[in-house]
């Protein structure tokens, strides 16, 4: 609004002047003078709002930019056989990993930033005909064990089981998934070439940063 003003108080004083120049009216000079003093204002003022908006766009660049990328998606490409109790199981084909923070070597999600994450394990085991097999899957963090899935007695069919959890981590916390109990022979199953499935898989995602 007042850059219209502004801008039609710098058409109108040339015409105005050469009114006064033909008419010598002493109320235009007046009405002049007043109109030449609004637009006085009205330059201070955008000079004003100008260097705010300067100020607030150097603070605006200072302030430390988060990047929220972080999602990751692994499956096992080979089957598990009998896992030693305790042992990390290794998601060795990362799909998605954003951001970098699952390493699929060890199969471990390391925190790169505080903040509400969400964690699910998706495991997929043929039929089975050892009537005595036994096999406990656990989330955990830090050593603490989380959350849980299991593959126990006889089946004649595929079966598959989840576990998923949402837990606060602070930077550099530990997520992975291991074998708890066991017994027996089990297996969970792994990439099949015949139908493309991924049948054992480990995924992981930042809801939102602290």
């Amino acid at each position: 609004m007042f850059i219209s003003k502004l801008i039609l108080g710098f058409v109108c004083i040339p015409v105005l002047y050469g009114f006064l120049e033909t008419d010598g009216d002493t109320a235009l000079q007046t009405q002049v003078n007043n109109l030449m003093s609004t637009v006085t204002d009205l330059k201070t003022q955008l000079q004003a709002a100008l260097q705010r908006i300067n100020s607030l766009e150097t603070q605006l660049d200072s302030v430390p930019q988060k990047s929220h990328d972080v999602a990751f998606y692994a499956y096992m490409s080979n089957d598990l056989t009998n896992p030693a109790q305790g042992s990390t199981i290794i998601f060795d084909v990362a799909k998605t990993n954003d951001g970098g923070a699952y390493d699929p070597v060890h199969g471990v999600f390391q925190a790169p930033i505080n903040g509400s994450y969400h964690f699910q394990f998706i495991g997929a085991s043929p039929d089975d005909s050892d009537p005595g097999h036994i096999m406990h899957v656990f989330i955990a963090k830090n050593g603490m064990r989380e959350a849980y899935a299991f593959f126990d007695h006889n089946t004649n069919h595929w079966v598959q089981n989840t576990a998923a959890i949402v837990i606060h981590l602070v930077k550099g916390d530990r997520v992975w998934v291991e074998v708890g109990e066991i017994a027996g022979n089990h297996m969970l199953g792994g990439y099949r070439a015949v139908d493309s499935a991924t049948h054992t898989h480990f995924s992981g995602f930042l809801i939102h940063s602290d």
